[in-house]
């Protein structure tokens, strides 16, 4: 017999597999089988074709969210890094503004160093850049390089040889995550 009784703590069950419940709870009347259909309640206008068609305008409108998310945010990231490298370009080309600003700094040669950063270490992101998109996933990998290109940014607020070079070399290791991870997060 299946039901419920009450004892000194809580609710147990009376009669489970033969096990007497507690004294003086009275066991519930047994009750008769039923399908599940009746149970359940038989949906008669399930429609599966109209529900699979659900199911895939679903899928493609959460695809088609993660492209235009995915879209937005690498606009948002580039167009500031790029722009920050332009006026550094339009800054550094005169050369009457890099000898008043960097000559008391001894950052003369500052240019071709971060520059350098910047386009030779990524060679070397080619390596582990599967090793950190396995092992931290697709939207961390994408986090994780994005707060590198801020750290760059903000490295430029103040200019000296220490903040420079390596955020610039920062960069330079996350870009090949940043846009592997961004190309993975869009085709799957």
């Amino acid at each position: 017999m299946w039901g419920w009784g009450r004892s000194s703590i809580s609710w147990v069950p009376v009669g489970l597999r033969g096990v007497p419940g507690p004294p003086g709870a009275a066991p519930l009347s047994p009750r008769p089988a039923r399908p599940l259909d009746d149970m359940v309640g038989a949906q008669t206008d399930y429609n599966e074709e109209e529900e699979e068609q659900k199911y895939f305008r679903r899928k493609r409108l959460g695809v088609v969210k993660n492209v235009l998310a995915a879209s937005l945010a690498a606009m948002l990231t580039y167009s500031v890094y790029l722009g920050l490298l332009q006026m550094q370009l339009i800054l550094h080309y005169d050369e009457t503004y890099r000898e008043v600003k960097y000559s008391n700094m001894e950052l003369e040669d500052i240019d071709r160093k971060v520059l350098m950063g910047i386009n030779v270490t990524p060679v070397v992101a080619l390596l582990y850049t599967p090793v950190l998109i396995r092992f931290f996933g697709t939207k961390w990998t994408m986090f994780l390089a994005v707060g590198i290109y801020a750290l760059f940014v903000s490295s430029n607020y103040w200019e000296r040889y220490f903040t420079l070079v390596p955020s610039a070399v920062a960069i330079g290791v996350a870009i090949v995550p940043l846009w592997a991870s961004l190309g993975n997060y869009i085709t799957r």
